[in-house]
């Protein structure tokens, strides 16, 4: 084995395979993963972490007092990115307001202005018809 490199795996390799074939000492290889844990604790675990996922968004709604136990600690780690979006999304919705607004004032501005020049060329015509009849 000091001479190949890669023997030593080889022979792993098939001694797994012959346990597996021979289910020697109970081992069963649809019961185990291969890191050594049971499927059933993978699986577990797999679905806490998806329900995590789905469920943080949705977390700041939620009374921390009929949460579980294992969101505590996640809850508290975000409230304050939490409070921090809920403060930009203030300012932002603030922000869209006042422009909308300056928007709406520049053209009123522009409006009573045109609407400004346009009496003053009408009395000016009306001007110039009376002096020139």
């Amino acid at each position: 084995m000091q001479e190949e490199r890669g023997a030593a795996l080889r022979l792993l390799y098939q001694l797994k395979l012959a346990i597996e074939k021979s289910d020697i000492g109970g081992v069963d290889a649809h019961k185990v993963t291969m890191s050594g844990l049971k499927p059933d604790l993978v699986n577990k675990k797999l679905e806490e972490t998806l329900n995590l996922r789905v469920s943080l968004p949705l977390t700041s709604k939620l009374s921390t007092a009929n949460g579980s136990i294992k969101l505590a600690p996640i809850e508290r780690a975000m409230l304050p990115f939490e409070h921090k979006k809920a403060l930009l999304e203030q300012t932002a919705k603030q922000r869209q307001r006042d422009e909308e607004l300056l928007i709406e004032r520049m053209r009123a501005e522009a409006r009573d202005k045109e609407l400004t020049k346009m009496e003053e060329n009408k009395d000016f015509m009306n001007q110039w018809l009376k002096e020139g009849k």
